[in-house]
């Protein structure tokens, strides 16, 4: 499910990916499409540009991961989906968003729904919030949907600002730290250079490249000076070959 429309996907036996529309309008499917899958940037050449010819712990998971690309997701899916992150699993995270999607978000066909947007949040009680099974992470959702409903145009503007810039006003929203912050930077705005560390990264800095006792502010000053422009790529290759490891 995407912006509304339902997508089916398959690799094709060529190494491309073929697609076709369930359900939805199809005016602007493919645009909409290749946006999410971000297909105008080189992933394979923005790798190699990478430091993995001197750090085989980055080569081995490159090596281990290939075809890697990062999604380029809305900015209030993004947004929400990290909200519901904290101390769970993906497959429950998945189900919250899920259960929001069904309650709050739009009817798209066959039992399919769109995610809620902010706007559609505003209305229900933290009580309704909890009521998807989403624990304490409904007040966080409440008190972010009051607050975008307060300042309009806030998500929008993100995409002007520099990275930085946009990560200070990310962490003014409730239940935005450093870690969700980066994670709409760089899923949800493509920034590369934003490199969340949640605790497999954590985990993974510090056994890996020997930065037991490092703070995380540290781990980020490692990482950025590290791994570069294109830190978060890095990163997506660190977390999927630790996680398949």
């Amino acid at each position: 499910v995407h912006r509304s429309r339902v997508y089916r996907l398959s690799p094709s036996p060529d190494g491309r990916v073929d697609w076709k529309l369930v359900y939805g309008d199809a005016r602007r499917a493919k645009s909409d499409l290749e946006n999410l899958f971000a297909t105008e940037t080189d992933f394979k050449g923005v790798a190699d540009a990478l430091p993995w010819r001197s750090d085989p712990v980055l080569a081995h998971a490159i090596k281990t991961c290939p075809g890697l690309r990062i999604l380029r997701q809305p900015v209030e899916q993004t947004l929400l989906s990290f909200l519901l992150s904290p101390l769970k699993r993906i497959d429950q995270i998945r189900a919250g968003l899920l259960e929001l999607s069904r309650r709050f978000g739009t009817p798209i066909q066959n039992g399919f729904f769109a995610p809620p947007s902010w706007t559609d949040l505003r209305q229900p009680t933290e009580s309704d919030l909890r009521s998807c099974g989403i624990g304490y992470r409904a007040r966080g959702i409440r008190l972010t949907a009051e607050f975008l409903e307060r300042s309009p145009g806030f998500l929008d503007r993100l995409s002007s600002l520099a990275t930085e810039e946009a990560r200070r006003e990310l962490i003014r929203l409730p239940g935005v730290g450093r870690k969700i912050a980066d994670c709409v930077l760089l899923f949800g705005l493509g920034r590369l250079e934003a490199f969340p560390i949640d605790t497999w990264i954590s985990r993974e800095l510090r056994e890996s490249y020997r930065l037991e006792g490092f703070s995380e502010e540290q781990l980020h000053r490692f990482a950025a000076g590290h791994f570069g422009e294109a830190a978060g790529l890095a990163q997506q290759y660190l977390f999927a070959s630790a996680r398949r490891r």
